[in-house]
């Protein structure tokens, strides 16, 4: 079953009565019926504002409960397979588990749930899509489970209140931007050192701006399944002290690190390839940068203008002659 695309577009509809909810939870473009006001939806009459999902639905349409503010919990079948994108954008949600039957979670899906503290991910999600958990600012903890390949862009960005994060080996992406703003993240672990034979070819690659403006953020821990740093990835972290990197990282994108003030010390692995412009810019109590390799292997990285905004006091050492 589904609508026009643009059926209700405009329409500012307020009270959506409905009489068969799995029917509902299947109907498709639900968008311009959803998103131009805030909701109430009401079953049978009655209200909704405890959602029991029936275990005949297999999975939740787009928008199917977007802007419902008076929902406050949901209880999620092991029927389900996908939750589809903006379906539980509402304000007053305080905790969601999501079932080891669900493999995917829609871009936007609890998006601006403001009012979210506690988050179960099942251990066969794969795909956490774009903006899933942005701005969801109570939200204190996410335990990501090692079935997850991707981190959409923004993800958990504006997620004031999360302190810590571990993100497993099987992640193969993390978008851009995708923890941006953590405002109280303090200490991050990236892939299990190696650990893991789940991880791609490819290795783990961490988006630009992944962390950026995560200004308590004090501790990094990088493993070695991660391939790439992105563009401005750390950018702004101002209370970074610790970085440790993982010896397959390959490249440093572009303002990297920029206006990191903490740091004093940073090793870089003889894995490094290239390293973009700017990359340490404003780091101005760089004391020592120490290069697993040689000075012939320092030399031939890509480095234009890497060095740009680095203090001139800093030094550069290598572990091997």
């Amino acid at each position: 079953t589904s609508n026009g695309a643009n059926a209700f577009q405009y329409c500012s509809i307020s009270d959506i009565y409905i009489t068969d909810l799995t029917a509902w939870c299947n109907i498709g473009n639900l968008g311009s019926l959803m998103s131009y006001s805030r909701n109430k939806l009401y079953l049978n009459n009655s209200l909704i504002t405890n959602l029991i999902i029936p275990d005949s639905v297999t999975s939740i349409g787009d928008y199917a409960f977007a802007y419902c503010d008076n929902l406050t919990s949901i209880t999620i079948p092991d029927s389900i397979t996908s939750i589809g994108d903006y379906a539980f954008y509402c304000d007053n949600l305080t905790s969601i588990t999501i079932p080891d039957s669900v493999t995917s979670i829609g871009n936007y899906a609890f998006s601006s749930c403001s009012d979210l503290k506690n988050v179960t991910i099942g251990n066969n999600v794969i795909s956490i899509g774009e903006k899933s958990f942005y701005f969801c600012d109570n939200l204190t903890s996410i335990a990501i489970p090692d079935s997850v390949t991707s981190i959409g862009d923004c993800a958990f960005a504006y997620c004031d209140n999360l302190t810590s994060i571990t993100i497993p080996d099987s992640v193969i992406s993390i978008g851009d931007y995708a923890f941006t703003h953590c405002s109280n993240l303090t200490r991050v672990t990236i892939g299990n050192n190696g650990t893991s034979t789940t991880v791609g070819n490819n290795g783990i690659n961490i988006g630009a701006g992944a962390f950026a403006y995560c200004s308590n953020l004090t501790s990094v821990t990088i493993g070695n399944n991660v391939t790439s740093i992105g563009e401005s990835a750390f950018s702004k972290c101002s209370h970074l002290f610790s970085i440790t990197l993982g010896n397959r990282v390959t490249s440093i994108g572009k303002y990297a690190f920029q206006w990191s003030y903490g740091l004093r010390s940073i090793t870089l692995p003889e894995s490094i390839i290239s390293i973009g412009d700017s990359a340490f810019n404003g780091c101005n109590n760089l004391e020592n940068i120490i290069f697993q390799g040689t000075k012939k292997q320092w030399d031939s990285i890509t480095k234009k203008h890497w060095n740009d905004g680095l203090p001139s006091s800093c030094t550069i050492s290598y572990t091997k002659s």
